[in-house]
């Protein structure tokens, strides 16, 4: 064996024995981080889940408590049902649980009779007879919970309402709370958790209207999203996720979801393609340059 021949062969031997410790810190790489990208998703859905939840809880309480003003007024006799009375059953509610921007109570003929304040004395008698909640109550005889709407009792910003008959003595509808649910406790709500580098949660409520997003452009448009990817597999799936392209962004982005069946509404968190991936890629990159630059000092 002459001695470029052996050169080689030596130099071949050192090339492989200086790979092998650099393949094998390569591969420990890329393997912790697989594991903490899927760390990530699975933080991001536990935060999904959480997030619902604490809508859900938020919603139901103030559900929970109309229904019982409801009650209460539908139990009393029609001298407990004037205005001055009503009025101060709504101020009560008002000041024992705070998340509501508004309390009405609604007449037979779909008019504002009583009001939880008198700061705004012109919404009595306002005919809300063409409201969607008025309309849904009245078919079905049950409490409703609104899409979001913008009008006089949510002060003309984006809200939401909850509706809940009045019965008289003959167990006839007699009108309905209507309460005005203050959306700043959702969104506070919605920032207050740790979601991960890159990742942001969005509330979109029964009719595919943005309750909460970072864009806060989106969200006081009411712009109709019912038609995102991921809200028409929310429809058949109440729990998920999946690479979905979103109108309001430009490229893919990993989502998971969840729905709260009671109200329709769907959560969210969404993570960028290029998020999820980037501390993966970028493990890669340091393994080939590691590779790179041993060869090429095996190699001088």
């Amino acid at each position: 064996m002459n001695k470029r021949s052996m050169r080689a062969h030596l130099t071949i031997t050192f090339a492989i024995i200086a790979l092998i410790p650099i393949l094998i810190l390569g591969g420990f790489q890329v393997s912790q981080i697989t594991h903490i990208t899927k760390e990530a998703k699975q933080n991001q859905e536990q935060m999904t889940y959480r997030l619902a939840d604490a809508v859900d809880a938020y919603i139901s309480y103030r559900q929970n408590a109309v229904e019982t003003l409801a009650a209460t007024i539908s139990a009393s006799d029609p001298p407990f049902r004037t205005r001055e009375s009503l009025t101060l059953k709504l101020q009560s509610l008002q000041e024992t649980l705070a998340g509501f921007s508004g309390l009405f109570v609604v007449d037979a003929n779909a008019s504002i009779k009583a009001m939880n304040t008198a700061a705004n004395p012109n919404l009595i008698g306002l005919d809300v007879s063409q409201r969607d909640y008025t309309e849904r109550i009245r078919a079905t005889g049950k409490t409703v919970i609104s899409p979001l709407f913008r009008n006089l009792e949510g002060a003309n910003q984006p809200a939401v309402a909850i509706a809940v008959p009045i019965f008289a003595a003959n167990k006839r509808m007699d009108g309905f709370v209507l309460a005005v649910l203050d959306l700043a406790p959702v969104k506070s709500q919605a920032i207050k958790y740790e979601y991960g580098t890159g990742a942001y949660p969005v509330i979109v409520d029964q009719a595919g209207r943005l309750v909460y997003h970072p864009n806060e452009t989106l969200t006081a448009s009411l712009a109709d999203f019912s038609h995102e990817p991921v809200l028409l597999d929310a429809a058949s799936r109440p729990k998920g996720e999946g690479t979905y392209k979103l109108s309001s962004s430009l490229q893919a982005e990993f989502i998971t979801y969840a729905t709260i069946p009671d109200i329709g509404w769907t959560v969210w968190v969404s993570r960028s393609q290029e998020a999820v991936n980037a501390a993966f890629y970028e493990s890669l990159q340091i393994t080939v340059m590691l590779l790179v630059l041993t060869l090429l000092v095996t190699l001088r």
